[in-house]
């Protein structure tokens, strides 16, 4: 008589190691889906690499040193550009530094602003026929002798 033949088997484990394998899967698959794939670095991305730190090191130089009141047509939202894309990078030094220049941005906006008022005021007076160092209530003035 032949001995039948299934697909099937019955596996006979401890509830506890059977917890233990479980939490172990769930373990591995949330790595596989965090974990980033590594991709080589070929000579090209080595250079862009070395490109973009040199650049990072000019941009810092550069808003640590030339303050948006002493130096005109900063390109704030370029500079703001890079800030928030800098923060999504994976290094904190550089998330952080990412944060520093997105707000150095926002000062360079506010700066571009105030200077536009003042581009206005001035405009205002000088069609009034007034020298921008007088005041717009001077000619009613009295003469005091």
């Amino acid at each position: 008589m032949p001995i039948p033949v299934s697909d099937q088997a019955t596996v006979t484990i401890p509830l506890a190691d059977l917890r233990r394998l479980d939490h172990e899967f769930d373990k591995k698959q949330t790595e596989k889906k965090t974990s980033a794939p590594v991709m080589p670095e070929t000579k090209a991305i080595a250079q862009l690499r070395e490109r973009l730190e040199a650049a990072l090191t000019v941009v810092g130089f550069a808003i640590g040193n030339f303050n948006p009141e002493s130096t005109y047509g900063w390109p704030y939202e370029a500079v703001e550009q890079l800030g928030k894309a800098l923060q999504k990078d994976s290094d904190q030094p550089v998330r952080t530094f990412g944060i520093t220049v997105e707000q150095f941005s926002r000062e360079c906006l506010e700066i571009e602003g105030l200077r536009a008022e003042r581009r206005v005021a001035a405009q205002e007076i000088l069609a009034k026929g007034l020298h921008p160092d007088e005041s717009a209530e001077a000619p009613d003035a009295p003469v005091v002798e």
